[in-house]
């Protein structure tokens, strides 16, 4: 068998902006075939600790032997950049797909949801990863579920003059210029944070302009200013498996920090799962959720853990 590692066009989307471009992409080749690919970035990575960190992102491999080779290469050639730490899998940072799989009950994929397979995570630790965070997927079978202190809550709110609605789909740009105000403050102190533009992420939700007449992503709105958001959209592969599409998956959800706000999360979660009942919808999935954060313990009071996945680390000897 002839293998070998070759530089390749980048791989995933191609349509990032400059700024989110991989600084490398690598193919392994077996008998003329792509049998595993990866991208690596090393000049635009979040801050880790003290050290230089390297990203591999957009990695697939079909085979171990494929997948030993370009693991090992993308190690080199990071390390080569001064790189001392690498952490994958990443598309570049945070805002874009991470993680691989690492527990599942065998449900299908649901829209949005990572592309890493479970041997994703093994051949990392065959490298010398271990796990740095973990993340988990959980479903609600009942929608319609109520916290006896929500009622509590929107009275709160209403009389701080804090009101929830849909998002307007004519405003998006505007809208969306709202949102990533509130995003940069809601997650600034989440595990490998990084900064983002406000155009990339309107570019990076404008696809989903076409799902806002489903009435699924609502904003928390004071005087004029949106303090929260929760987005959330139809289970969309349900339909490329011709099932009907009768589950939600809340993808981001968003609060200003500060005790003003405490509990805005959980009312715009249930607000958004009683929208969605009264949709015809039956179930939800709390996508990607940290382990231990804040969103763990809203999701906890409706939702059971059904997949769980990890982001890996490995310290590099320069």
């Amino acid at each position: 068998m002839s293998l070998h590692v070759i530089p390749i066009e980048p791989v995933g989307n191609t349509t990032q902006s400059s700024s989110s471009q991989a600084d490398a992409s690598w193919g392994v080749v077996v008998n003329g075939v792509i049998t595993a690919k990866c991208s690596a970035w090393w000049s635009t990575t979040p801050r880790f600790r003290e050290h230089v960190a390297g990203v591999i992102g957009f990695y697939h491999a079909d085979d171990e032997e494929s997948a030993d080779a370009l693991i090992s290469h993308a190690l080199s050639q990071l390390a080569s950049q001064g790189c001392t730490f690498v952490l994958g899998p990443m598309d570049q940072n945070t805002w874009h797909d991470y993680r691989f799989i690492i527990e599942s009950d065998g449900r299908p994929p649901f829209f949005l949801e990572p592309r890493g397979s479970e041997r994703g995570g093994v051949q990392f630790q065959r490298h010398g990863f271990h796990e740095l965070a973990r993340y988990f997927s959980a479903i609600t079978e009942d929608l319609s579920l109520r916290s006896d202190r929500i009622d509590r809550l929107r009275s709160a709110f209403l009389a701080r003059g804090i009101q929830i609605r849909t998002l307007q789909k004519h405003r998006f740009i505007a809208e969306m210029k709202q949102i990533h105000l509130v995003a940069t403050k809601a997650f600034r102190d989440h595990f490998l944070y990084t900064s983002i533009c406000e155009d990339d992420l309107i570019e990076m939700y404008r696809p989903f302009e076409s799902l806002i007449s489903t009435g699924l992503i609502l904003l928390a709105e004071q005087g004029g200013r949106v303090v929260g958001f929760c987005f959330a959209v139809p289970d969309l592969l349900q339909a490329k498996r011709n099932e009907p599409i009768d589950t939600m998956i809340i993808k981001t959800l968003g609060v200003i920090p500060g005790r003003e706000f405490a509990g805005l999360g959980q009312l715009l979660l249930e607000e958004v799962q009683h929208r969605a009942s009264v949709a015809g919808y039956r179930r939800g999935v709390h996508a990607l959720v940290g382990e231990g954060g804040a969103m763990a313990r809203i999701s906890g009071r409706y939702a059971t853990p059904f997949r769980r996945y990890a982001l890996f680390g490995k310290e590099l000897r320069v």
